[in-house]
């Protein structure tokens, strides 16, 4: 099993929020105090099967668990580098589209317009 991570812990938003049993398609006008408690326990949710915003007591000495039966952890913001480890951990050559950005975004800050 592999897993890519992203760091949230200073970012907006990045898609839409399920919150309050509808969907939010703009983040920045959610209250940040709202939606912390939304997604406190999304990794943990998602490692043991739950939904990210799930408000049910978080398992979190199984999600440790299965991150320590993980094969690879890389991060996406450092996808190149994540790739390289990959490698370097299972062999095999770096293809191109391994690397090639399929989905470059945009960067927004919230208030800048």
């Amino acid at each position: 099993s592999l897993c890519l991570t992203r760091e949230n812990s200073d970012k907006p938003c990045l898609g839409d929020v399920w919150l309050n049993g509808h969907w939010v398609k703009n983040a920045s006008v959610i209250n940040p105090l709202e939606y912390a408690r939304c997604v406190e326990n999304c990794t943990v949710n998602l490692l043991t099967g739950q939904k990210c915003g799930d408000q049910s007591e978080p398992d979190v000495e199984t999600a440790v668990r299965k991150v320590a039966e993980l094969g690879f952890v890389g991060l996406t913001e450092e996808w190149n580098m994540s790739v390289c480890l990959f490698h370097a951990k299972f062999g095999g050559p770096i293809l191109a589209g391994e690397v090639y950005d399929v989905r470059p975004g945009v960067i927004k800050i919230v208030g800048e317009d």
